[in-house]
């Protein structure tokens, strides 16, 4: 019915109910069947993409950026096409990604070296977590960056 466990210093996000732990000590977590122990670090933006069976099933929905806010964090996502080693001769996709707590803002940037792969462009649905609001923004390449509030 519970887990014992260490999260590193600082502040992290229990991923399921969105409530804030400090770190740098050990925390029971009641669990059940469905649901085991998962906490994001504060300052981190999630990726993640619509339900699919397969790679190259397409997908309606945009991926979406989950961000967890209450420090500043800098991540990548990266992307090639799934079933190659065209990624070698430089075939890949990486977005850093800058999410900034004190002025509420995220910046997406075309990582040097990586293109941009089909389907361009990208649309990625924004949120902060524990927020329904989300807002649908399209990276095409150039650097984006949008405000929260």
């Amino acid at each position: 019915t519970t887990r014992r466990l260490y999260l590193p210093r600082g502040t992290w996000i229990d991923f399921w109910t969105n409530e804030p732990v400090d770190g740098g000590r050990e925390i029971d977590r009641p669990v059940d069947l469905a649901t085991m122990p998962l906490y994001v670090r504060a300052g981190a933006v999630l990726p993640m993409g619509p339900v699919r069976q397969y790679v190259d099933q397409p997908a309606v929905e945009p991926a979406s950026l989950v961000i967890y806010p209450g420090a500043s964090g800098l991540s990548s996502l990266y992307e090639d096409d799934g079933r190659t080693f065209r990624y070698r001769q430089g075939a890949m996709m990486r977005v850093n990604i800058d999410w900034q707590n004190q002025s509420r803002t995220l910046a997406l940037r075309l990582a040097q070296g990586s293109q941009m792969l089909p389907a361009v462009p990208r649309q990625f649905s924004v949120r902060l977590a524990g927020s329904s609001d989300s807002r649908l923004v399209t990276f095409t390449g150039q650097p984006l960056t949008i405000r929260l509030t």
